[in-house]
């Protein structure tokens, strides 16, 4: 075990080729981590809330969650550029695979409407229609496999209960949900997609639940 880093109300983290990107809430940026020394870098600014992060596509993009707003920044000179704007009130998350940015938004008057929105990481915009999809807070999103999946907790229903959370899977080439909806465990908490196989794991009752995948069609 080499030594520790630090980073102020670290919240989100992710590893790229040049090195560990850390978010930081409270302070507003995102850090880069020298995976060598472990000794952090200048904190960059960027946007409200920083929260998930995902490193790709040459980049480092970052889920500004207060501020509807994703940012990117040059993995190699650590230069912010200018938000991108996502809409809706919150953006929850997001992951770089499969020719975008994928990015969840909460929309609606209680932000209770997922939608998930593609930003072209080459010029830098939204692209096609939102995707909405069910359930609440998505918990997690990947981008491999030929495929994006979302996970979501599931909604409160009407007597006060947790409803039973879902996988959704979309074919980013159509642009659109691969239908059914999958189910793993209660309420799908995270994913990771390897070797053929979207790992779902549910952090209520501790399972991992493996889902082959195949070509969508």
């Amino acid at each position: 075990m080499g030594p520790t880093a630090h980073v102020r109300g670290a919240n989100g983290l992710a590893a790229g080729a040049d090195g560990i990107w850390v978010t930081s809430r409270l302070a507003r940026t995102v850090t880069r981590i020298d995976p060598r020394t472990h000794r952090p870098g200048r904190p960059i600014r960027v946007g409200a809330g920083p929260a998930d992060v995902a490193a790709g596509a040459g980049s480092v993009w970052v889920a500004n969650a207060d501020g509807g707003s994703v940012t990117r920044v040059d993995a190699r000179t650590g230069r912010a550029d200018a938000a991108i704007p996502i809409g809706g009130q919150h953006v929850l998350g997001l992951a770089v695979g499969e020719g975008g940015v994928w990015v969840a938004r909460a929309t609606g008057a209680d932000a209770d409407h997922i939608q998930i929105v593609r930003v072209d990481p080459r010029d830098r915009n939204v692209v096609g229609d939102p995707i909405a999809v069910t359930g609440a807070v998505p918990l997690d999103i990947a981008a491999a496999g030929g495929s994006v999946w979302v996970t979501d907790v599931g909604g409160l229903r009407t007597s006060g209960r947790q409803g039973i959370g879902h996988v959704t899977r979309l074919d980013p080439r159509r642009h659109e949900i691969v239908r059914p909806l999958l189910r793993a465990g209660q309420h799908p908490s995270a994913v990771a997609v390897g070797a053929g196989v979207a790992w779902i794991a549910d952090g209520d009752d501790g399972t991992l639940t493996p889902i082959v995948v195949r070509p969508t069609r």
